[in-house]
């Protein structure tokens, strides 16, 4: 995916973030100047800038793409869940194997994937994937 495309893509984070008064106008413009400058995504520029928290701007992520926050601090995978994955995608991708139903596998991302690694991972995993954001 290219810049421009996860640049859009992520647009709403700033309006999300802005509209509960976390950003400020001025913040914003620092975002979207930054995000031009580096072509980084909405969400990277803020958490860049340290304009919000890693929390409120994955929460603000994941409500903008309709996917899922999930709050890890207290979640404890079984150890068959640990062995659905292989350990070398669990750090290439950020990943954490949340739950497995039927032939669906719900995993916990650090940034919203691409189709491309959405796929690969359907490809290597044999399963289904759903997506959710947590903080790593």
């Amino acid at each position: 995916m290219d810049n421009a495309t996860t640049q859009n893509r992520h647009g709403d984070v700033a309006d999300l973030l802005l509209a509960k008064g976390i950003l400020t106008e001025s913040s914003l413009e620092q975002v979207k100047q930054r995000q031009k400058r580096l072509r980084v995504s909405c969400a990277k520029a803020i958490l860049d800038l340290r304009l919000a928290s890693e929390e409120e701007t994955l929460k603000a992520l994941a409500e903008s793409e309709h996917l899922e926050f999930l709050d890890l601090e207290h979640y404890e995978p079984t150890s068959e869940l640990l062995h659905t994955l292989p350990v070398k995608l669990v750090f290439h991708y950020q990943i954490l194997p949340i739950k497995v139903e039927d032939d669906c596998l719900t995993l916990a991302f650090a940034e919203v994937p691409s189709p491309i690694e959405l796929g690969n991972l359907r490809l290597i995993l044999g399963k289904r994937i759903q997506v959710a954001l947590a903080a790593p």
